[in-house]
């Protein structure tokens, strides 16, 4: 799959774990432009499947790239 333009995780929210429901509200924004761009680019070669936050330090969670091309799996 190619993303560019669509980042796969449009309109996703992570929760945290520890967060049961309670009451809670949005409006705090940051300009990700650079994050999503760089999320492209590890696309390119592999898969993101998770994201952990620590700190101010964002880690990215990646697996190879699952193959979708009969045509290659043939090969």
């Amino acid at each position: 799959m190619n993303f560019k333009g669509q980042n796969k995780f449009n309109h996703e929210v992570f929760w945290k774990e520890s967060f049961l429901g309670e009451k809670a509200k949005g409006g705090i924004f940051h300009r990700t432009f650079d994050l999503n761009k760089f999320f492209e680019k590890v696309e390119e070669t592999e898969e993101i499947v998770g994201l952990k936050f620590t700190g101010n330090d964002l880690e990215i969670i990646t697996r190879q790239r699952q193959n979708t091309n009969v045509n290659e799996q043939n090969i």
